[in-house]
Order: structure tokens, then C-alpha cells, then sequence
């Protein structure tokens, strides 16, 4: 077989490689690139309003064109289309009339839209697996935070109803405001802030977006986004009847300046004709095919905007609203810094567990008196820490057995010292005494092949072990990364696997890369770090950077980052949790533990929104007293007392966008603390809210909502579901 294979092996290459051309040539990559859907048969599925034949291959081009949108996110699975700019997001869901499409239809949906409810009620958000902070629902609590409460409220929920639409919708359209690429280059710039902690691939390949749907069928069903397609027929066809017109001219114009907007959007210094062509291909459309979809879309929305439009609006009847809501408050904002923001009732129990470690007394208030560095060496030694920059490349000593010749490897086995070793460590062979090499090497080549595996591998970390040098070569070519190590009083290593205390020593003792003479004890550490090893399995090259001069007690961020205080948390209520079961059976009977953690915490801790403020209304105080020279404002010396400085920032706050009670002070007077924070009264000022074009806006959606439900009406023979 073999023989033949060789002999005729050019003329099987030109087969193939021709086989492979002509595939490419008539099928293209496009399935590869985009999504890979189902061939579609052409067949007549139903009629449109003016009594054209619908066909199956076009109701599916439609469907999949307004599915796919310029919001996705860019991935291995998904490409964004930048020929729609939201028709789902802006046309259906903001004008409500997606709503009252699945009202009217709900019991053709349920079904199909259930299972992707169930799907979203499953989701488990990204969080990085070394650094658990580093996390999308950090990034949304920051930046959307209606993301985390929607989807509290989509997991709360028993059954799948309106409700449970109404919720939906609202998460797709805040994905559209905060959209995957941009979460993706949050999380990535969060992560390039922490040299010590290991990079994520999965930032920079995986799928950003909320439950990994990729499309708007993903998330409503096809069944849904079929008739919103069949509803964009027919109202572009009623609307044609009724004397609107789109060109062919205007409509490829269109395309054009979404493609422009998405250029523009991304930085990118490319062609406009290069993704134009380039969209149409990974759609799969031609640009004619792409032209009349859009028209379809233009007419409906002309349409519906030209009705809604011609509401008319007396400005003057908001006049007065418009006056009182377009005050504007500058403001001096005061609050702690970002990493006292607590969230979640564990944060208080890290704070509490802090405080109780780095101060002898405190209250409330956060009058504190410190323990010192020594005093804390002797209670608190986890707290105590000094940092070292180092490169580090790490090797298992499998990986560098591998490179040992096979016949080596025999040699080394067949020695009397070495047989010996064989037969002390592997029952198939204990206990036999051969003396020849033939006889031995038959021995083992009859062993089963498992066990032959073991001995060999055992063999070759045996022959790493006394052959230092095959360890050293292998390091040398090792990459290397920088790693920030933070080391403890009792010797606890943090950013790294190493947990040795003779590691410590050496790193204590290494010289700098950078270090230009170095003693005999130098070279010597120097060289044991270049192929260091705890356990003779994995070894590492170790190269110091720099090295504080002295140990410092941590700040509270330090402790939180390292994970100390989440390690320290974890143990405390978990300890606790035997108690609270008892004092609340109807909460946690049964549970297990790290479900209900924070739960636990809630119980035992203080609310963290309320946890500073005795200590904001002191430094509110001071301010009156001391003004710019209190010394919450200013800077100190030490990195603990100095983590509790205030941080100031100018803000400008309309009326309508907090309580109104804030727009009663007078200027330089101070507001009351709330949610750990409070604000000092600069200057108000009446600036344009809006107020009056939000107005025109909701009346016009409703009017939209009105025209689309009349719509319906007139189509509603026409449309239909597929089985």
C-alpha cells in the first residue's frame, strides 16, 4: 500500500490540490468566515401584501441580514454586519413594537423563545481565572450598570412571560450602548494594570457578548425575527402603495454611509470601496441583492417617521418644565478612593478583617491608631510584605527528558547501578536479576505498555536529575515574563507557584540583572536561581529585577489584589456558617456553603453603602472647619494612613438626574452624605436639558407604536410561521 502511495504521490497532490481549488472557487470561505446556516430551498412559503410570491431563500436572506448587526462583536465565531445599523434595537425594541408583536403572538413563540430565557437564566459571566476582581460584571457595575441588575431580574424569574420579554429587550438594548469590543478592551487594559497576574487568551479570541449570542435570532428565536422580516416586507410594500420611493441610488448611498460611520468608529485608515466589498462577501450577498434589501428597510422607516413626524409640538406648553429641569449644579464631589466603593457585603468583611489586622483601635469614624511595622511582624506577619520584580521562565522536567536520545536513555537503563533502581521502584520488575544487557532490554520490551511508559519517563527524570546541563539548555531557551512576587513577613509567596522558603532566601540574596560587579555569594545564588527547583519536577530561571530596600505593612488594595483578605474571609464565614444556619433556618437550611456566601456575609456584616458614612460626615466637618488645608485632603507619608485620603473632582449634575434637595444649598454650602459620598455647592446654572426634544421623542415612538400596530392589522393575513 505503502509502495503505491509513493509511487503515484505527485500525481495525488495535483488531485487533491485541484479538488481543493475547485471547492474554493464554487463554494468560496464564506461559511468559514460567517455563520454556517442550513442550505435553504427556494420553494414559494408564502404571499407578501401586494400578492407577490414570498420565497423561502429570500424570507431567509432578510432574516439573517437583520439578525446579524453592526453592534457584534468581532470573534473566531462572529463577524459584525455593518450594513445594519440596529433595525431590531432602534426600530422594533425602542419603539415597543417587538412587544406587541410577541403579545400578539405568544403562543407561535413561547416555545422557541423559552429555550433561549432558559439559556440566559444558565449564563455565568466572564471573570478572569487568577484574579476573580477582574470580572464583566465589575465592568458593567461601572459602566452599564443596568446590565447586572437586568439580569438579577431574568434570573429571578420562575416562568417565562411578557415579563420576561420586557427583560430581555432591555439587556439587548443595553449590550447595543455597551457593546462587546468595548467590555473586551475594558477587561484588557484592566488586566495589563496587574504585570503579575497571568494574561487571559480568552480575552482576545473568545465571545464578549451576553450569553454568547451572536445574533438577534440568538436571542428572540428565528421564529421571531422571521416575522419581523415578513412585517419589513409588507409595510415597505404598503408604504410603495401609499406613494413613498426609494432609489436604488439613495439606498446603495445608505449602505455606503454605514460602512463610513463604522470606519470612522474604529479608527481605521481603509478603503471604503475594500470593506464594502468585503461586507458583501461575508454576507454572501451581491451588491444588487444588498441594495434592494436596504430599500425594503428605508421605506419602512420613511414611512413610520414621516407619520410620527408630522405631530405637532408647541414648545412653549414645556416652557416652564424646561426652566426648572435645565438647572445645573456645579459641583465638588468627595468620596474615598475607588477601592473603598464596596459593593457587596464580603468587601465590608475584607475591610473589617483589615482594620482588625493593621489597627490597634478603631471606630466608626475611622479614628485609628496603627500598629506598627514590628508589631505587626509579630501579631500580623501575612501583612507584612516586600516586593520583588523578577523574570521567571518555568520548565517541567518531563518536557526536558524528551529531548534525551532513546538509545541514551537504554544505556542508562541496562547499567547494573541503574537496573537496580528499576527493580527497587517498579513491582514488574522487582526481584529480577539479570545480568546481561540482552537479557535485560528483552525483559523490558516485553513489559506492558503502560508500564514501559512509567519506566522510561521514570528513567529520563532520573537522567535529568544528574545531567543539570539538558535542564540549563532547555531554560535557556525558555520565554521569560516579568512577574511582580510580593513576599511575606512568614514567608508566604504571592504572584507565583514557588511556596519555598529557600526561594525567599535566594531572591534576598541574588543580584540585579542590571548589577554590574557582583560578589562569590552572588554568582553562586545567580547560578542556583538559573535552574531552580522545589520538587525536582518543575524547574525555573530566575532573574531579579529590583527589590524594595524594606518591608512595608500592605494598604488595603495591596491585601485585596494579592487575594489575602479573600483567603482570610472565606475561612471566617465559613466558620460562621454552622451559627448562622441555626439563627436563620428558613434562609440557609440545606444550603451549601458557597452558594449563599454572600448571603452569609449580609447576615454578619454591615450594608456597604452606609459602612463610611460616620467617617465621611467627619471629614465633611473638617472641610467646614479647615477648607483646603484639611488634612483628609492632604498627602502622607505612610501608604496606610495615606490609602484614606479624600479624593475630590468637579462635577456638573442636572436636576433630574438626583434629588432635588441637592439644588436647595447655597453656594459653598455642603450636601448630606449619601452613598458614600457628598458634594460641596460651587455654582448653578440653567443650561439645555433637552427636556423638549425628549418630549418629541417619546411622543413619537408612540406614535410609531400607534402606526405599527395599524399596520399590522392590514398585513396580518399575510403573515405566517414556518414549522
Amino acid at each position: 500500500m505503502l509502495q503505491l502511495f509513493r509511487k503515484y504521490q505527485k500525481l495525488l497532490y495535483i488531485c487533491v490540490t485541484t479538488v481543493i481549488i475547485l471547492s474554493f472557487s464554487f463554494f468560496g470561505t464564506y461559511s468559514a468566515i460567517f455563520d454556517n446556516d442550513a442550505k435553504v430551498t427556494d420553494r414559494t412559503v408564502g404571499k407578501t401584501y401586494s400578492g407577490k410570491s414570498l420565497k423561502e431563500s429570500e424570507l431567509y436572506t432578510l432574516s439573517r441580514f437583520i439578525s446579524y448587526d453592526k453592534n457584534m462583536s468581532f470573534s473566531r465565531n462572529s463577524y459584525p454586519n455593518f450594513f445594519n445599523d440596529g433595525i431590531i434595537a432602534s426600530d422594533f425594541l425602542k419603539t415597543s413594537l417587538a412587544h406587541f408583536l410577541f403579545e400578539t403572538y405568544y403562543d407561535e413563540m413561547k416555545d422557541e423563545m423559552e429555550e433561549s430565557w432558559n439559556k440566559m437564566r444558565r449564563f455565568t459571566p466572564y471573570r478572569h481565572p487568577e484574579a476573580p476582581f477582574l470580572s464583566a460584571e465589575a465592568v458593567w457595575s461601572r459602566f452599564a450598570p443596568e446590565i447586572p441588575k437586568k439580569l438579577n431580574m431574568l434570573k429571578s424569574q420562575d416562568e417565562f412571560n411578557l415579563k420576561s420579554f420586557e427583560i430581555m429587550a432591555d439587556l439587548y438594548l443595553e449590550q447595543c450602548r455597551f457593546n462587546p469590543s468595548m467590555l473586551r478592551r475594558v477587561l484588557v487594559y484592566q488586566q495589563k494594570q496587574y504585570p503579575s497576574i497571568t494574561p487571559d487568551e480568552r480575552l482576545y479570541h473568545d465571545d464578549m457578548m451576553l450569553f454568547g449570542f451572536s445574533s438577534a435570532s440568538d436571542w428572540f428565536s428565528s421564529k421571531f425575527i422571521d416575522l419581523v422580516a415578513q412585517y419589513l416586507v409588507n409595510s415597505a410594500e404598503i408604504a410603495e402603495e401609499r406613494g413613498y420611493v426609494v432609489s436604488d441610488t439613495e439606498a446603495k448611498i445608505d449602505l455606503m454611509n454605514g460602512i463610513q460611520a463604522a470606519i470612522q468608529s474604529n479608527d481605521q485608515e481603509i478603503s471604503l470601496q475594500e470593506v464594502y466589498k468585503k461586507q458583501l462577501d461575508i454576507l454572501g450577498l451581491d451588491e444588487r441583492k444588498a441594495v434592494s434589501l436596504w430599500k425594503s428597510v428605508l421605506l419602512f422607516r420613511r414611512y413610520l417617521n414621516d407619520q410620527a413626524g408630522s405631530i405637532f409640538l408647541d414648545p412653549a406648553t414645556f416652557e416652564g418644565f424646561e426652566s426648572y429641569a435645565s438647572l445645573t449644579a456645579e459641583v465638588e464631589r468627595f468620596q474615598m478612593a475607588p477601592e473603598f466603593q464596596f459593593n457587596s457585603s464580603t468587601d465590608s468583611a475584607k475591610f473589617d478583617i483589615y482594620m482588625d489586622k493593621v489597627a490597634r483601635l478603631h471606630d466608626e469614624s475611622l479614628n485609628c491608631s496603627f500598629y506598627s511595622k514590628e508589631e505587626m511582624k509579630e501579631f500580623s506577619p501575612e501583612f507584612v510584605h516586600r516586593n520583588f520584580s523578577v523574570e521567571i521562565a518555568s520548565l517541567k522536567s518531563e518536557k526536558a527528558s524528551l529531548q534525551l536520545p532513546v538509545k541514551k536513555m537504554w544505556d542508562w537503563q541496562l547499567s547494573d547501578a541503574n537496573w537496580k533502581r528499576l527493580t527497587d521502584n517498579f513491582p514488574s520488575v522487582k526481584g529480577v536479576s539479570l545480568k546481561t544487557r540482552e537479557e535485560r532490554f528483552k525483559m523490558l520490551e516485553e513489559l506492558d505498555a503502560p508500564i514501559r511508559a512509567k519506566v522510561d519517563q521514570f528513567s529520563r527524570n532520573e537522567m535529568v536529575k544528574s545531567s543539570p546541563e539538558i535542564i540549563l539548555s532547555a531554560l535557556e531557551r525558555a520565554p521569560m515574563r516579568r512577574m511582580e512576587l510580593s513576599i511575606s513577613h512568614d514567608g508566604q509567596i504571592f504572584g507565583c507557584d514557588i511556596q519555598d522558603p529557600h526561594f525567599v532566601e535566594l531572591l534576598e540574596k541574588a543580584p540585579c540583572k542590571d548589577q554590574e560587579m557582583i560578589s562569590s555569594l552572588e554568582e553562586r545564588v545567580q547560578n542556583e536561581l538559573s535552574a531552580y527547583t522545589e520538587d525536582n519536577k518543575i524547574y525555573y530561571k530566575v532573574r531579579l529585577i529590583k527589590r524594595d530596600d524594606q518591608k512595608r505593612v500592605l494598604t488595603y488594595r495591596e491585601a485585596n489584589l494579592l487575594g489575602l483578605l479573600q483567603k482570610i474571609v472565606d475561612t471566617r464565614l465559613k466558620k460562621e456558617f454552622a451559627k448562622v444556619q441555626k439563627t436563620h433556618p428558613s434562609q440557609f437550611k440545606d444550603k451549601d456553603f458557597f452558594d449563599v456566601k454572600e448571603e452569609v456575609a449580609e447576615v454578619l456584616y454591615d450594608d456597604p453603602k452606609s459602612l463610611f458614612t460616620s467617617f465621611l460626615e467627619r471629614v465633611q466637618n473638617d472641610l467646614v472647619q479647615n477648607g483646603n488645608h484639611s488634612e483628609f485632603l492632604q498627602s502622607h507619608s505612610d501608604p496606610v494612613q495615606a490609602q484614606f485620603k479624600i479624593i475630590s473632582q468637579n462635577d456638573t449634575i442636572l436636576r433630574s438626574h438626583l434629588n432635588a434637595d441637592l439644588f436647595e444649598l447655597e453656594k459653598g454650602a455642603f450636601s448630606p452624605v449619601q452613598d458614600n459620598s457628598f458634594f460641596k455647592m460651587n455654582e448653578k446654572t440653567i443650561k439645555d436639558s433637552g427636556a423638549i426634544a425628549l418630549a418629541k421623542e417619546l411622543l413619537e415612538s408612540e406614535a410609531k407604536l400607534t402606526l405599527g400596530r395599524s399596520l399590522l392589522g392590514e398585513m396580518k393575513e399575510t403573515l405566517f410561521f414556518k414549522e
